[in-house]
């Protein structure tokens, strides 16, 4: 087993992916836990493109963008704020109400509420920094139809901004 870089945020979130993977999985298909990735948006459109990924969605994307940022607080903590995205397949065709029935019931919400429960008991995230997690949630029905699509799937998409989440940085 290897052992987390816990000052590589990517890295700590991706361990708490996993523990999301492992409860939401429960008949152990990799088709149906969440895949996990991260960076900046067009970099994740190119690595899902390039490496032909088969199975991954639903998605769990950490946003490396311009609202990413990390500050130091000692030698053993530091404090994270981020966005990260759950996205999952849906169809052009359907109505919102569709999407909110087979797609936000049934897979996006069940997901970020493992999420944010494995978030708020992770081995990783101080207990001090806890108090008061209060994720912001914005929903993305038919996510990027807007503009261009965020990805070339036609996606439903829940937004989360977490402020001020303080990590452990020592063993």
């Amino acid at each position: 087993m290897s052992v987390t870089n816990r000052r590589i945020f990517a890295n700590v979130f991706g361990d708490i992916i996993t523990n999301v993977r492992a409860e939401y999985d429960t008949v152990n298909d990799p088709k149906v836990a969440p895949y996990y990735i991260f960076g900046q948006t067009l970099a994740i459109k190119n690595e899902i493109i390039e490496k032909k990924l088969e199975g991954r969605y639903p998605l769990v994307i950490l946003g490396i963008d311009s609202d990413y940022v990390e500050t130091d607080i000692n030698t053993r903590q530091y404090e994270v704020s981020f966005n990260c995205w759950i996205v999952d397949e849906t169809k052009k065709e359907w109505y919102t109400s569709d999407r909110f029935e087979q797609v936000y019931a049934t897979v996006l919400f069940p997901i970020y509420k493992l999420l944010k429960e494995k978030i708020e008991f992770s081995e990783y995230v101080d207990s001090f920094g806890i108090q008061g997690f209060q994720p912001q949630v914005r929903l993305f029905p038919y996510w990027g139809s807007s503009n261009e699509q965020v990805l070339a799937d036609p996606l439903d998409a829940i937004g989360i901004k977490i402020n001020n989440l303080i990590i452990k940085n020592n063993c």
